[in-house]
């Protein structure tokens, strides 16, 4: 009779062929009786990958490759939103792709990616070719220069004193060069929720300030908001929101936050107007001893923005600034910074992402999970290295530098060597592992606050880096967050025989209740026998790799609700256990996707200098989205 053996069966749905065994224990054998003379068999199980003692509660498991493969994933309609795209991947695994902005909107019940190219329409404006709330902008300067819809009805921009001119189109641009007295250029950007202005200012000669005026329905209140202006209808919903952004010279972001300094808004008048709408002005200004240091290099950029109110919730950026920026919230700028230019004062980046509407819980295992940025300026193509930690606490529009969220005590994750947006290396997307990020979110529970960016050495200016933020023109190179995730199958248990019992054969059937998963799977087991009263430690006596239940008959049929073992003859002696190679691996119960390498998205197209451009994108491709399955 077989004695001291304890007995285990594991349920998986699929396994990592490179996930790497433990190294092999043996302990002494036990006192026992003549060997049998048979040889052992082989087990025919699946080896590849073996059921670790603590199954998925690894706090901080090992980022593995991606499953999402842009060829053969596709796109699932039902859970997409304008921030979230799902895919199902070809080894039955989810990649969820989440980004910091809205970036699409449905047509006749189908998502569609947006466009805010511009193009003339059939009335003589420009137009995005495919993002409904973007704005709607003059051809030639005239009164009414932007439009954008809200429910309590059109709001309208206009710039006093405009001079004449045809607008000149570069993708979501509209460029009036010489169109403000005094030399300077005025340029429109459409954005998928609104409208970015930017001012270029050649000299000082005009002043550190230019007035707008904005054409609002009667019932539309003005109301000061962090860093800009809000508008709201009469109810009190907001419609939108006239952001502060930022002014900077052309030293900026080799000088630093010290070129950049806040675009300030303020309500002059309200005047009443014919037809139900009014005219409000607003002065846009920036701090008059900043405007007029000598150690401005001309020209300087203003570029406040119109933000319209979305559907879209929780997802968000900005990035914050110690010194003399310490208590300035960045939240509308288009660019993340991290790092340090003069090693003194230090700039960190913050992103949020809207991670509703995925499974989260116990049972669900992210295997992969990266944060996608559009790398635009570092000061050399040296490659360094950027750290991301896991945000406890939240980050909204009022953060600053002075009431920063803390992070976790350690860094999460680091990115690989990246430069990029520097003379030689042009703009591209850097990435950084978030696996663990992801797994305490959507398996262990804890809130989802976001995430921060550090340079891995804040005080070397070498580490000095740029990114785009969800508020550049277009969102095509905002930060985008990929999850590649799956749900495990529920823990089967053991039939026959129970845990240290004994049995009256060296060649028992080891049985388990069958599982369903809870994706519709095919559910695979793996038994083990140990000396363990945990059937984990010890000296591993069975060890039948992951069998999948196929055919009418047999040990694990693929009908019924039992699953079976057969002990191959000579695994096991009388009395002591013996032969076959004792092993211990690691891994999970749980459905670990097979880790198929992801394919990395194409760089976007170059951008022809690191210049800062914050009213132009990096015209490139987005990291790859899945595919629709054409419709049947």
């Amino acid at each position: 009779m077989l004695a001291g053996v304890v007995a285990a069966v594991v349920a998986a749905v699929a396994a990592p062929a490179s996930a790497a065994q433990a190294r092999r224990t043996e302990l002494p054998l036990l006192p026992s009786g003549p060997a049998p003379a048979a040889r052992p068999q082989a087990p025919a199980g699946d080896f590849s990958y073996l059921p670790g003692p603590s199954g998925l509660s690894l706090a901080r498991p090992q980022p593995a490759p991606a499953s999402f493969d842009p060829d053969r994933s596709f796109s699932l309609e039902d859970p997409t939103t304008e921030t979230r795209r799902v895919g199902r991947n070809a080894d039955a695994t989810y990649t969820t792709r989440f980004d910091a902005a809205p970036v699409r909107h449905q047509v006749d019940g189908r998502w569609v990616e947006d466009d805010v190219s511009l193009q003339r329409g059939g009335d003589g404006r420009l137009q995005a070719k495919a993002a409904p709330s973007a704005a709607v902008f003059a051809q030639e300067l005239d009164a009414a220069t932007a439009t954008v819809q809200t429910p309590a009805g059109p709001v309208t921009l206009r710039h006093r004193g405009l001079l004449a001119g045809a607008a000149t189109l570069e993708g979501a641009t509209a460029r009036f060069a010489s169109a403000v007295p005094g030399g300077r250029e005025a340029t429109f950007v459409a954005t998928r929720d609104g409208f970015e202005q930017t001012v270029v200012l050649a000299d000082r000669r005009p002043g550190p300030s230019y007035r707008d005026e904005v054409v609002v329905p009667e019932s539309v209140a003005v109301r000061p908001a962090p860093e800009g202006l809000e508008f709201v209808d009469a109810s009190g919903a907001v419609l939108g929101y006239f952001g502060g952004g930022v002014a900077h010279d052309a030293a900026w972001p080799q000088a630093g936050p010290a070129a950049a300094t806040p675009v300030e808004l303020r309500v002059v008048d309200r005047v009443a107007g014919p037809s139900g709408f009014d005219t409000i002005v607003i002065e846009a200004s920036v701090d008059a001893a900043w405007f007029h240091s000598a150690s401005r290099v001309m020209p300087i950029t203003l570029d406040p923005t119109w933000l319209r109110q979305t559907s879209q919730t929780g997802a968000f950026d900005t990035w914050v600034s110690s010194g003399a920026n310490a208590d300035t919230s960045f939240w509308s700028n288009p660019w993340l910074v991290a790092g340090s230019v003069d090693g003194v004062q230090l700039q960190r980046s913050y992103a949020r992402f809207d991670l509703s509407g995925i499974p989260s819980g116990p049972d669900f295992w992210v295997s992969d999970a990266t944060l996608w940025l559009t790398n635009w300026y570092s000061p050399s193509c040296t490659p360094q290295t950027m750290n991301l930690y896991r945000l406890l606490g939240p980050v909204g529009a009022a953060t600053t530098w002075n009431n920063r969220p803390t992070p976790e005590a350690t860094t999460v994750a680091a990115s690989g060597p990246v430069a990029a947006g520097a003379t030689g290396c042009p703009a591209n997307w850097v990435t950084i592992p978030a696996t663990p990020i992801a797994q305490d979110w959507l398996r262990h529970g804890q809130p989802n606050h976001g995430v921060e960016v550090r340079a891995a050495s804040e005080t070397s200016p070498a580490n000095y880096r740029a990114f785009y933020s969800r508020e550049a023109a277009g969102a095509a190179n905002a930060p985008t967050l990929y999850i590649t995730w799956n749900r495990q199958p529920p823990a089967t248990t053991l039939v026959d025989p129970a845990g240290g019992a004994v049995v009256p054969t060296v060649s028992p059937t080891l049985k388990a209740n069958k599982v369903a998963d809870p994706d519709g799977d095919t559910v695979k087991y793996f038994f083990r026998a140990t000396t363990g009263a945990d059937a984990e430690s010890g000296y591993v006596a069975v060890s039948s790799g992951w069998i999948t239940p196929s055919g009418a008959a047999g040990d694990c049929p693929a009908t019924g609700s039992v699953c079976g073992y057969t002990v191959p003859a000579g695994l096991l002696q009388d009395g002591r256990p013996t032969g076959g190679t004792p092993t211990r691996g690691r891994g999970s119960r749980a459905r670990a996707p097979t880790p198929i390498p992801a394919s990395p998205p194409p760089p976007p197209r170059r951008r022809p200098s690191c210049a800062p451009s914050p009213s132009t994108s990096a015209s490139g491709r987005r990291p790859p989205s899945p595919r629709t399955r054409p419709a049947r």
